[in-house]
């Protein structure tokens, strides 16, 4: 850290003061700034205020430019607040986390997690999502979680220390999947977000809102190697101030068929055929499965879409150049 750039040592020399703002302002002017500062964001950020505006009209085409516009200040607003949030939760405690969420559909996590085949936690960008990780090690099933590192280490060291606080632990998004199989196949939980745009060579093109978006295949492709079911969890904020966490109903890695969606590997009854080839079987399951997961996310996001973070690129779709 000693050759840290100089842009890195002033990042968190502005950090450190801001976060003890956050923890001693009451949390209703901890929440007015964050929105505030979000809402500015959104004015001042023209790149990003044009790629929101552009994803909600092809996400959205029976909006009109002002709901466009409205959802769109939502959502920055809403990034600006839970970003804050978490900040200024970093001190709070187990106990405290407790009394201040509403943890929804519990069952479906725990029945998956008490066959001690792994599971997968999937979730999005979707209001709160940092507090998405909580309820699992708080109450005794902790997480490795997949994500992009920040370049400043001194703000990996407090991102670090906020997210693994209650027992998770981070795996770093470049070569994950070793330690994801290594996790799922000891039985353990492994948290993954999957409504980024994914790269050329790591991701396929599959409808998102009905548009095509590069989408990872990652999840789908443990869950299947591992027999680890996918289970959904969102969170956001509620009116009163509380977090929301809502666990979903889960995918099982084997309720796609290999030969489904293969015309190759059918006869005309739908039975297999000596003509299936175990590989692109294999890949139309894994193909289904992660459209599974893309439709639940899609479904939460029709359901509030100022909740989710328009900000990102999502369909734009890179090509191999020569």
């Amino acid at each position: 850290m000693k050759n840290a750039p100089l842009l890195h040592r002033l990042e968190y020399g502005a950090f450190v003061p801001f976060r003890w703002l956050l923890r001693s302002l009451p949390e209703s002017a901890g929440r007015a700034l964050g929105r505030f500062l979000g809402g500015l964001f959104y004015t001042v950020s023209g790149s990003r205020r044009k790629t929101a505006l552009g994803n909600l009209e092809i996400a959205f085409p029976e909006f009109d430019a002002d709901q466009r516009r409205r959802v769109a200040r939502q959502s920055f607003r809403g990034f600006g607040d839970a970003l804050l949030s978490t900040l200024a939760s970093s001190n709070l405690s187990g106990e405290d986390f407790e009394k201040r969420w509403v943890v929804e559909g519990w069952e479906n996590f725990s029945r998956v997690a008490e066959r001690g085949r792994g599971l997968i936690l999937l979730s999005a960008h979707i209001g709160t999502w940092e507090i998405a990780a909580y309820p699992a090690p708080l109450r005794g099933y902790p997480t490795h979680a997949i994500g992009r590192p920040p370049d400043n280490p001194y703000l990996l060291e407090e991102m670090v220390a906020m997210r693994c606080r209650f027992g998770n632990q981070m795996i770093a998004k470049k070569g994950a999947a070793r330690a994801m199989l290594r996790r799922l196949r000891e039985g353990g939980t492994v948290g993954i977000l999957i409504d980024q745009r994914a790269k050329l060579r790591e991701g396929e093109l599959l409808p998102f809102f009905g548009q095509p978006a590069r989408t990872s295949t990652l999840v789908a492709r443990m869950s299947r190697k591992t027999g680890a079911a996918v289970v959904p969890v969102f969170s956001w904020r509620l009116d009163d101030g509380r977090w929301l966490v809502r666990y979903g109903e889960p995918v099982e890695p084997f309720e796609v068929e290999p030969h489904r969606g293969d015309a190759d590997c059918v006869d005309p009854e739908g039975v297999a055929t000596e003509r299936c080839d175990a590989a692109p079987c294999e890949e139309a399951a894994v193909m289904a499965l992660t459209q599974r997961y893309l439709d639940v996310t899609e479904a939460v996001i029709r359901e509030q879409p100022q909740r989710w973070l328009w900000m990102h690129d999502r369909w734009r779709i890179e090509t191999e150049t020569c």
